[in-house]
């Protein structure tokens, strides 16, 4: 099938987020029951989130803000692992809440982890984009989030909105009446966002002289970041990391040139060490590019790019905002790199495939 590149699955499925954030919320408020199943559960007894690939980052992103608000003791760990080591993760854990996060719902590590940790008696969540599927069979709770779905094999909305589902979900388990409030402004905002930054960010990106790529971002921040890196691998087949922000001196830092990318995502939490850290990447020679709240002297001074989101909200909520911003650079990125028939042909495979990560 040949489409025009305005065309593209995958650019058309990131534009459309503000529109599936709004669906996302009304769906968690319409299926209020599972925060009121899990309120027994959560608080008392570990969560543990697991996927693949994004799945697996979108785990990463979520565990710090569960742990901060008080639903922990939580923690994220690949499916891999919990399947091919699971006397290794598993062992002297007391059972809890399992998220297994996958968008297709048959990721088959996903699956084995969910069935493993049901079998030692933990409390299974599913969270998907897809019903009737082998994860919702085996998982004692679902969360489906259909209007998420996607054609593109490029996990996109896909990915912002498992995150939004899941912060919902405990801003009601834990009564979190400013997350509650500050959830719903996030499709406005990333609208605007869109709105305003959509011109730059595809002339950055189709004229930018970049060969390799580096996301940056502390707790809950590094699991977007990892999603970001993913995305320029997977859409600009090239090289792309992601490390929690001061880690990049220990030694990363070595490999950057005048050619390499320097993405920033400047948290509220990690701000004062994050901006210390600026004036330090500057001397590698790589283009530095940050996206933060409001950018000050230290941002100005020390950023070749700055995107300000101006949301006036909290730090986890606000976090969100990037993401949708830095997956429309990987795809004009790719565009502009020649990688437009590498997109067209990225669509998810039949369902009778065995596994659609």
């Amino acid at each position: 099938m040949s489409i025009g590149n305005s065309d593209h699955y995958v650019l058309r499925e990131i534009l459309s987020q503000p529109e599936i954030w709004r669906r996302t919320l009304a769906t968690v408020q319409a299926e209020g029951g599972l925060h009121e199943k899990l309120r027994s559960f959560i608080g008392k007894r570990p969560v543990l989130f697991t996927g693949c690939g994004s799945s697996y980052y979108l785990s990463l992103a979520c565990w710090p803000v569960w742990n901060t608000l008080g639903a922990g003791p939580a923690s994220a760990l690949s499916a891999t692992d919990l399947m091919l080591y699971p006397e290794g993760y598993w062992s002297g854990q007391q059972p809890g809440t399992l998220f297994a996060v996958s968008r297709s719902g048959k990721t088959v590590e996903t699956f084995e982890a969910a069935r493993h940790g049901q079998a030692l008696g933990w409390h299974t969540v599913a969270v998907t984009c897809y019903r009737d599927t082998p994860l919702i069979g085996i998982c004692e709770e679902s969360l489906v989030l259909a209007d998420a779905a996607e054609t593109s094999r490029f996990t996109t909305r896909a990915w912002t909105a498992g995150v939004l589902a899941l912060e919902m979900v405990l801003a009601l388990l834990t009564r979190n009446v400013e997350l509650q409030r500050e959830l719903p402004q996030l499709p406005g905002n990333v609208s605007r966002l869109l709105d305003r930054y959509h011109e730059k960010i595809s002339d950055i990106a189709r004229t930018g002289a970049f060969h390799d790529y580096v996301f940056l971002g502390q707790g809950p921040y590094f699991g977007a970041a990892s999603e970001l890196a993913l995305k320029m691998k997977e859409m600009v087949r090239t090289s792309a990391e992601a490390y929690p922000s001061l880690e990049f001196l220990h030694g990363p830092r070595y490999a950057a040139t005048s050619l390499t990318l320097i993405v920033v995502l400047l948290s509220g939490g990690g701000a004062k060490y994050q901006l210390e850290l600026l004036p330090k990447l500057k001397p590698l020679g790589a283009k530095i590019a940050v996206v933060c709240e409001r950018a000050g002297a230290e941002v100005a001074a020390n950023a070749d790019f700055v995107f300000e989101l101006q949301s006036g909200l909290s730090d986890y909520s606000r976090m969100l905002l990037m993401v949708p911003l830095l997956q429309l650079f990987a795809y004009h990125r790719a565009v502009g790199v020649g990688k437009s028939s590498w997109i067209e042909q990225m669509i998810n495979l039949p369902a009778k495939s065995p596994q659609i990560s």
